[in-house]
């Protein structure tokens, strides 16, 4: 029997590289698929199984990939975050104490599941980020072509409709991975990456979703910032651009019911132009201030986890980010939670202003990610759906060269060493 592990343990050591490569794309694309926690119903066994391989592994190393986690900033902010959700939801909203503790653990399971083979020293050296990039990008795409080919003909939003028709959720995702694809095309130059970017625009405007639409405008920023050279000529072609996408987005019958009309609703149901109200806008109109009015009850500590869902008298969320940590944790919760935000946004503004400039380069596409999810935040709920956002946060932290590492495909050692060189 002693032989018997001794073999498996040299067949995990000796293929490690090849295991933790298979194991981030698993934790990747079905993250990014299934969009949510709700992931953990559709692939509860497979999720299990690598979870405890995770687990296998770090003890093998000795916990040598855990331990850059544990003294990361990230990781004290994480834990009390979500032990103050605990806590509050104990306090106040004891029947939601199941849901909440279950959530937390699915969370932790995948965020540090993924981190953890993230930190270790062959992936860190070898692993390919910009290939994991492209093949996450084509697998979704895929999917959409399969799954949701019928609903493009028929003018339809896009979402992952096998798992939840959620365009939004899915729009999300695609302009995230297109964020990357703006930094990788720079760097790559290759026409397939050309094509993949044009396929995922194609599809963000298909799902329709605004505050997605809106992402991707602000990650095309970076092509006018990245040389200072050429911002006029940058400027004016950004300029051209924005206005032949409007001219398309009108001219084209789909994209104008999907897209064009449900910004011209927007900004009626805002009073800002005399247009149709938005019916999707309407309601979350309400939601919000009804939200607001729970956050009034209990302004400093907050009504726990769901407080929305639970008492506002819509069973739904606030579908704002803003409002629902409030709603949830008060203004103690709100400031543990965007003080860390803020945080890494300073210090990327101050990375972009002293540092050398292949790090202002790479800063300049973290901070205007970091804008896009700030903005993002008010027409969608982040804290508590989505754990790859907290993996963003986790890799864009002032304290972690990974983020930069993963981009370039630098050895993580010689990634600190020329970091140190660039801002000394």
């Amino acid at each position: 029997m002693k032989k018997k592990e001794n073999g498996l343990i040299n067949c995990i050591k000796n293929n490690s590289l090849a295991i933790n490569t298979f194991v981030i794309y698993f934790y990747v694309i079905s993250m990014f698929l299934f969009l949510t926690t709700d992931f953990f119903r559709y692939v509860k066994i497979p999720f299990i199984i690598v979870t405890l391989y995770v687990i296998i592994y770090s003890c093998l190393i000795k916990f040598k990939n855990i331990k850059p986690i544990i003294k990361n900033s990230f990781f004290i902010w994480y834990v009390v975050f979500w032990l103050f959700i605990i806590i509050m939801t104990l306090c106040r909203n004891s029947s939601q104490l199941l849901l909440v503790s279950k959530n937390f653990i699915v969370f932790s399971m995948y965020i540090f599941g993924l981190l953890s083979l993230l930190e270790d020293k062959k992936v860190k050296s070898k692993f390919d980020y910009f290939k994991m990039i492209r093949i996450t990008s084509l697998v979704l795409c895929a999917w959409i072509l399969i799954f949701e080919f019928n609903n493009l003909l028929d003018g339809e939003r896009i979402g992952f409709s096998i798992i939840t028709k959620n365009p939004n959720g899915a729009g999300t995702v695609l302009s995230i991975l297109f964020f990357a694809m703006v930094y990788i095309i720079k760097k790559s130059r290759r026409k397939s990456d050309i094509a993949l970017i044009i396929i995922l625009l194609v599809f963000i405007f298909a799902t329709g979703s605004k505050h997605a639409i809106i992402m991707c405008a602000i990650s095309l920023v970076y092509f006018i910032f990245k040389n200072g050279k050429l911002l006029k000529k940058r400027l004016l072609i950004f300029l051209i651009s924005i206005c032949l996408s409007i001219g398309l987005v009108f001219a084209v019958p789909y994209l104008r019911k999907n897209v064009g009309e449900r910004f011209l609703k927007l900004l009626g149901t805002m009073n800002i132009i005399n247009y149709e109200k938005d019916y999707s806008s309407t309601q979350r109109v309400k939601y919000s201030d009804r939200a607001v009015e729970l956050w009034l009850e209990t302004p400093v500590l907050g009504g726990g986890y769901d407080n929305v869902i639970v008492n506002s008298g819509y069973n739904t969320y606030s579908h704002n980010n803003y409002l629902e940590v409030l709603c949830t944790v008060g203004m103690i919760g709100f400031i543990i939670y965007y003080g860390y935000i803020l945080y890494l946004f300073v210090c990327t503004c101050k990375k972009i202003k002293n540092g050398h400039y292949r790090i202002r380069e790479k800063n300049i596409i973290v901070l205007l990610l970091i804008l896009s999810i700030i903005i993002s935040d008010v027409g969608a709920i982040t804290f508590s759906l989505y754990p790859f956002y907290y993996i963003i946060w986790y890799l864009i932290d002032k304290k972690n060269g990974l983020f930069f590492t993963g981009l370039d495909g630098i050895n993580i050692t010689i990634n600190k060493k020329s970091e140190v060189n660039y801002e000394a």
